[in-house]
């Protein structure tokens, strides 16, 4: 049987991450074509015609969408503008990847959330961490029990001091570290340990921008706490430290070749260091493929390989919409928690997309244990 033709794709918003990360890896994909780019920026839309000639480039993203040779489309737009073109994309029969968060607020994330509902197509959030050969690890390993029992955890996002671009410097755009940083380590808690995240409590500063340094403590099922903290004006550092009853288990994205595991006994120092080499080897090919990576992070074209698959066969692809309302609803928390000083819950699932999700195939059961 001959496999599915390539899937016809439009990149909708060409900034900093469409034009480093998403159009390189796309224009080099076997099974996708970019037919069209949508951007309103005059400069960067000529930008987008030098790197991709054969596109059609317009400033209006709803030309795009009216399309017919346009199967899918991969939303690269400020947090802001995620609703209004995630609504308007399935409205047009579109297959959807959309850039990480599902929407500015969680009332909006629920219209995102009810419109992916009501169309039979692929809906993909662009948490690409999870894909990432570091956490598939480290997620084998938590839940296998290398570590025992998950008892807390501790977790770190920061970027160097830099200039944002002005809409991530105003919560009122869809900016702060919250939304920009903080909802990848709330998808990847929840997608690293079997539990939900049932409680927040939080403070955010604003040291140079809007929201700009934030720190979380977290209730994860009934025994697990959780400690985060993000900002835009640190060193640069993604690290996540799981400690259990009979380990630790430490991943810097940054800097790890390997996923780190530490007895819970201060001794065999010597053995360790003489296994540090093994491990430096071990993780050897990981280091390699990050080198040669889109923007050094591999994770990127691993999840967008996957969409294009999914969008391809018609098959669902994970992370969905309902794990970025998920996401969200603790960003939501997270900032209600500030404004009040109290712990928060985050809000649940709208009943009737709980039971659609209930209903779905598992992870394991759909093949996309991601």
């Amino acid at each position: 049987m001959s496999s599915p033709r390539r899937l016809s794709l439009a990149l909708i918003g060409y900034g900093n991450v469409a034009r480093k990360i998403h159009l390189p890896i796309l224009t080099a994909a076997p099974d996708a074509t970019v037919v069209a780019i949508a951007e309103v920026n005059p400069e960067h839309r000529r930008e987008a015609e030098r790197a991709s000639p054969g596109s059609v480039c317009v400033a209006d993203y709803h030309a795009i969408l009216a399309r017919p040779d346009v199967e899918a489309v991969l939303i690269a737009l400020p947090t802001a503008m995620h609703r209004d073109a995630a609504i308007a994309a399935f409205a047009a029969g579109k297959h959807v990847y959309l850039e990480k968060p599902l929407a500015a607020t969680l009332a909006e994330g629920r219209e995102v959330l009810a419109a992916a509902q009501r169309v039979d197509v692929v809906a993909m959030v662009g948490f690409n961490y999870r894909d990432h050969p570091l956490y598939q690890r480290a997620r084998r390993l938590v839940r296998s029990g290398r570590i025992g029992k998950v008892i807390s955890i501790r977790t770190a996002f920061s970027t160097a001091r830099h200039d944002l671009r002005a809409w991530k410097g105003s919560r009122g755009t869809g900016g702060g570290v919250l939304l920009d940083l903080a909802s990848h380590h709330m998808d990847l808690l929840r997608w690293l340990l079997p539990t939900e995240i049932t409680t927040v409590s939080a403070e955010t500063r604003s040291i140079d921008s809007e929201d700009d340094t934030a720190a979380l403590q977290l209730a994860i099922g009934n025994d697990i706490v959780a400690q985060s903290f993000f900002t835009f004006g640190g060193v640069e550092e993604d690290r996540i430290e799981i400690h259990g009853s009979a380990g630790k288990l430490t991943v810097d994205r940054y800097r790890s070749s390997d996923v780190e595991i530490t007895a819970p006994l201060a001794r065999g120092r010597a053995s360790a260091a003489v296994m540090a080499p093994a491990r430096a080897l071990a993780g050897l090919p990981h280091v390699i493929r990050k080198l040669r990576s889109r923007g050094h992070e591999p994770s990127y074209r691993v999840a967008l390989e996957r969409f294009i698959a999914a969008a391809r066969t018609g098959t669902p692809a994970k992370p969905d919409f309902v794990d970025g309302y998920m996401s969200l609803a603790v960003i939501d928390a997270a900032e209600r928690s500030a404004r009040s000083g109290f712990a928060v819950r985050p809000e649940p699932l709208p009943p009737q997309v709980r039971q659609l999700h209930a209903s779905r195939p598992t992870e394991s059961a759909a093949g996309a244990a991601r």
